[in-house]
């Protein structure tokens, strides 16, 4: 009996310990046009994954992430969503909002991000 109750702990602290270490966070930030879902890494030092809806708003699409760069209080990355579109995404950690471009016209978006 008492070696099983060691076997449990064991395996109870490696349960616990490995979920720890792949916690992570979720965040959406909105906008007039459309919104976007981040998933980052419990410190919010690396974005994940990253969807944006469509323009109606009523589904999420995943793009992938390309390329990171560095700007003031944060870091930026490029996504691409499938269809030879590109996005910058300037993102700054606990920030209350990120600066989404569109690589080919230039135009720029700010969302806020939803409160939790």
């Amino acid at each position: 009996m008492k070696k099983l109750k060691t076997v449990f702990a064991i395996m109870f602290f490696a349960v616990a310990l490995s979920t720890t270490a792949t916690a992570q966070q979720y965040f959406t930030y909105d906008g007039d046009d459309f919104n976007v879902y981040l998933k980052t890494n419990s410190d919010n030092s690396q974005v994940l994954e990253v969807s944006f809806t469509d323009a109606a708003k009523s589904s999420w699409n995943q793009f992938s992430i390309s390329d990171y760069y560095d700007v003031s209080d944060g870091f930026g990355y490029v996504v691409n969503d499938g269809a030879g579109q590109q996005f910058s995404i300037d993102y700054f950690g606990y920030g209350d909002y990120i600066v989404v471009r569109n690589e080919a016209t230039g135009e720029e978006w700010t969302l806020n991000r939803r409160p939790e």
